[in-house]
């Protein structure tokens, strides 16, 4: 979505994703029409590898971690208005 390769891509793809990785994090960017898809195949990632899933964007979100016996707690919630 952004970037250097950014002129090539097909802006009106709604598939199209933008990423930054850090040290420790890694962050996704995807079109609103996705925001659905997304969320179900990120937190699905996330449970696989046993790392912790920050729901930025929902109205609920907040941060997801994995306890002890591998089940995701929600460890912090994130209230927004729009």
């Amino acid at each position: 979505m952004n970037g250097p390769l950014a002129a090539h891509l097909h802006n009106d793809d709604s598939k199209v994703s933008d990423y930054c990785i850090g040290k420790d994090i890694i962050y996704v960017g995807f079109a609103w029409s996705e925001a659905a898809n997304a969320h179900r195949d990120v937190f699905s990632c996330a449970k696989k590898h046993g790392v912790g899933f920050f729901d930025v964007s929902a109205n609920n979100g907040g941060v997801w971690l994995p306890d002890r016996e591998g089940a995701y707690v929600r460890v912090f919630n994130v209230t927004t208005k729009r």
